[in-house]
């Protein structure tokens, strides 16, 4: 077959319109694709706007809050700073007062250990003055024979059946064994208020009236020991009569040319039962410039400042010659006392806060018992135990 051009050309022609009708539709098919691509862009565009809208929204009201929130947390800084440098300010002052209550603090701790030491001492003391007068309550071992030999005599010469006879007691003291006389401190030492021991008493051979009365109270206490059923005899002046002295009276009356001493215009005064009997030094004002003290005899113990007036109704005697002196009261009432046949007022008073001036005469100031001084000082009674008790609670506080 001979060649056509035509028909080629038609040929090619065909194939160029098929190529291009193909290509319309696949690029038809894709701009679909593409505007339903472009559509979906543009909702979602459109959606993404509005979520940009609501979060730029939300991002300036978070702004806001953040700027608010930020404004008040730089007042809350502002505030908790200047506090911060008050409180820091406070600390130093506080921390500068501290350091010296500190010190302060110390030197007290110190200034009342010091005190401590001082109390306990002092309790030391007081207890070895309590145990002085325990010491010195009646004869020992320590104050050697002539106390011994003393006890004996006043057993033979002084005890008359079951009375035992005062006077003869202290004539013995001065005349036999002890030799013991009167002579006050002032002359003797050179100072007041020298209290001896029994023992000072018997070695040196005198001492005043509250020496004497300290061994004549140890003298009745050692009897009182070993003869508690004797009956204690004094005498009280009267208008007749005699009272012996040395020998005793059963000798004088069985042999009437024997030599004897006694006091005249007196009569026997009963004071009691030794072993039912307590003895106490009482010293008191008299109408002289000095006091003086005497041996006051109750069935009552002090043992504290709370019973000083318990000795109310003691019988107070003489123990440098054994007279009866009177009763001792209270300070505080007039009641009559009546022993043997004869009523007694109360002679001497227990110093009260009520009543008890300087220089009173027969007013009690000073009860030495057989393990306390009890003294009444300021308007008020103190006494050694008294002190320990409180010196003990000071140093229990501390």
């Amino acid at each position: 077959m001979p060649f056509n051009l035509s028909h080629l050309l038609l040929a090619t022609l065909l194939a160029s319109l098929i190529f291009v009708g193909w290509s319309y539709l696949s690029l038809s098919s894709q701009f679909s694709e593409l505007s339903d691509s472009h559509r979906q862009a543009l909702l979602q565009l459109q959606q993404l706007q509005k979520n940009y809208s609501h979060l730029q929204s939300q991002y300036l009201a978070a702004q806001q809050s953040f700027l608010q929130q930020m404004l008040e947390a730089n007042r809350t800084i502002d505030k908790l700073s200047f506090e911060l440098n008050q409180s820091r300010q406070k600390a130093s002052e506080l921390s500068q007062e501290l350091e010296q209550k500190e010190h302060l603090l110390k030197a007290q701790i110190r200034q009342l250990e010091q005190l401590k030491e001082e109390f306990s001492s002092m309790e030391k003391n007081i207890s070895s003055s309590i145990e002085w007068f325990r010491q010195n309550a009646a004869f020992r071992e320590e104050h050697g024979e002539k106390a011994k030999v003393y006890l004996k005599r006043v057993l033979e010469d002084c005890v008359d059946g079951q009375e035992l006879n005062l006077a003869c007691m202290s004539y013995l003291m001065e005349n036999a064994a002890f030799a013991v006389h009167y002579r006050i401190d002032i002359e003797s030492v050179g100072k007041e208020d020298f209290l001896q021991s029994v023992k000072q008493t018997i070695d040196s051979g005198w001492g005043d009236c509250e020496d004497y009365s300290l061994l004549f109270k140890a003298a009745l206490n050692s009897l009182k020991q070993t003869q508690p059923n004797l009956k204690i005899v004094g005498w009280q002046r009267a208008e007749s009569g005699i009272f012996y002295i040395y020998p005793k009276e059963s000798i004088v009356l069985k042999d009437p040319y024997t030599s004897y001493w006694y006091y005249p215009n007196a009569r026997k005064a009963y004071l009691g039962e030794l072993g039912a009997s307590n003895f106490f030094v009482v010293c008191f004002d008299t109408m002289g410039t000095y006091g003086h003290c005497t041996v006051a005899i109750s069935e009552k113990p002090v043992l504290s400042i709370n019973e000083v007036f318990s000795l109310a109704g003691a019988r107070n005697f003489e123990p440098q010659n054994g007279e009866f002196l009177g009763i001792i009261g209270d300070g505080r009432s007039d009641v009559e006392l009546e022993i043997g046949d004869k009523e007694f007022y109360f002679d001497y008073d227990i110093c009260s806060l009520e009543e008890c001036p300087t220089l009173s005469p027969y007013k009690i100031r000073l009860i030495i018992t057989d393990s306390d001084l009890f003294k009444f000082y300021n308007g008020k009674w103190t006494s050694y135990g008294d002190y320990q008790a409180k010196i003990k609670q000071l140093l229990k506080n501390l």
